[in-house]
């Protein structure tokens, strides 16, 4: 089958077909047969995975034929993504979020398939049951377990909590004062530990000093009342 631009005659042999021209662009197929661009359809959207929780995709399909639609059920179960599917989805996602906040969520306790979870040294019944004291959802627990293999870090961002270390840091003088870090003086004067950094390691500007002065001297007074 040829592929590339349809050639425009009007435009001569360097032209391509563009929004000017008036005739519909004939493409030949590998049959021979030519058909029009306007008969070309989009291929459809690829069918999204199953959600667990993790929220309902943005795009939908056509409805799946011998499906109750509308229905949870048919989302979830028979994977059709058409409107009223998706929006009971979604309905149903919402509704589960607010009773796992308000704590009217039941924790199957005697099922077998239900095993205890240790989040950051607490023992829980079951993965719902962490989630719903913790106040976070089931699957962030189980995506911690499956890649990490344990979940301390479930539902504290992204990297989780910084720790913080002094074993590296470095005293410095600035305008006469003492601090013992980088960190401490930026936090004291309020201005960013970064530039602060950069400063420090290529020289202060002029317009810089005065307003490190600046904001030393507003620390000093802020300090002061604080202290009164």
């Amino acid at each position: 089958m040829q592929t590339g631009f349809v050639q425009n005659p009007r435009r001569g042999s360097g032209g391509v077909a563009g929004p000017d021209r008036k005739e519909p662009a004939l493409i030949p197929s590998a049959s021979g047969d030519a058909f029009q661009m306007g008969s070309l359809k989009p291929a459809a959207d690829p069918v999204e995975s199953l959600t667990g929780g993790e929220g309902v995709g943005a795009k939908a399909s056509a409805p799946i034929s011998g499906v109750q639609h509308g229905t949870s059920n048919g989302y979830g179960r028979y994977g059709c993504r058409c409107d009223a599917c998706r929006a009971a989805e979604t309905a149903r996602q919402r509704d589960f979020r607010q009773r796992q906040r308000e704590g009217r969520v039941k924790h199957r306790t005697h099922d077998p398939n239900t095993v205890p979870v240790l989040v950051r040294g607490k023992l829980y019944p079951s993965i719902s049951a962490a989630a719903s004291a913790l106040g976070i959802s089931g699957p962030s627990i189980s995506h911690q377990l499956q890649r990490y293999g344990c979940a301390d870090r479930a539902g504290l961002g992204l990297f989780g909590p910084r720790v913080r270390c002094n074993h590296k840091a470095k005293p410095v003088k600035i305008h006469g004062r003492e601090f013992p870090s980088i960190a401490a003086a930026a936090r004291f004067m309020g201005v960013s530990p970064t530039h602060l950094y950069r400063s420090l390691k290529h020289g202060f500007a002029p317009t810089y000093s005065e307003f490190l002065l600046r904001q030393l001297m507003q620390a000093d007074a802020r300090k002061r009342r604080s202290a009164a």
